[in-house]
Parts: C-alpha cells; sequence; structure tokens
C-alpha cells in the first residue's frame, strides 16, 4: 500500500488521534442521587471548554463507577484534566467522588 499524503499516516504529528479517558471511581456513599443529578452540568462544562465530544457514565457490579469521554484529541483531554477544576460547577460534582481507583486513555483507530 503506497501512502501519498500526511492524511494517509495515522501517525504524524499534525494527526488529531480522538482518545477516551476511563475513569473508575468510588463515589461517596451518600452522594449517588447528587452525582447524577448534577452529570449533565459537569458534561457540559467539559464540552463547551474543552471539546469533549460524548460521555458516558456507568455503574459496574463492584458499586464503583466509570466515567468514559471521548476527546477529540490527547490534547484536549489534557487540557481538561489540567483545568476542569477551575470551573465551579465541575468543581463541585467531583467532590461527590470518593476516590479515584484507575485512569486509563485509549486511542481511537476505527469506529
Amino acid at each position: 500500500m503506497a501512502f501519498d499524503s500526511a492524511s494517509d499516516h495515522p501517525h504524524e504529528e499534525n494527526t488529531a488521534v480522538p482518545v477516551l479517558e476511563i475513569i473508575r471511581f468510588r463515589p461517596r456513599a451518600d452522594s449517588i442521587s447528587a452525582l447524577l443529578a448534577g452529570r449533565q452540568t459537569a458534561v457540559d462544562v467539559l464540552t463547551a471548554q474543552f471539546g469533549m465530544e460524548d460521555s458516558t457514565l456507568t455503574e459496574a457490579e463492584d458499586g464503583t463507577w466509570v466515567d468514559v469521554m471521548r476527546f477529540p484529541s490527547a490534547a484536549s483531554a489534557d487540557d481538561a484534566l489540567a483545568h476542569e477544576l477551575e470551573f465551579p460547577d465541575f468543581a463541585n460534582w467531583v467532590t461527590l467522588v470518593e476516590e479515584v481507583l484507575h485512569r486509563e486513555r485509549l486511542e481511537i483507530r476505527a469506529v
């Protein structure tokens, strides 16, 4: 297979690869209702400020929660992680989390 342009090279510097940020956490025991009620506001902050494209919040059988967020690039995800707490609506939502158990980033290769 011949590559004729920079767009044919998925690992080129200028090619933004979308990523998933996966965060497993344990919410405070008394905060589930508030966690769900404030979710859309937290999502709106990440979408408006950092270009987050999609987000799904799930509850695992063991009582932990997993937040899967799609960003257009690793750079936008890094920006969100570095600055999300500067926004009171998001910072308030994070206070409902007792402990972050695992964080992982995956590059999206096909949809």
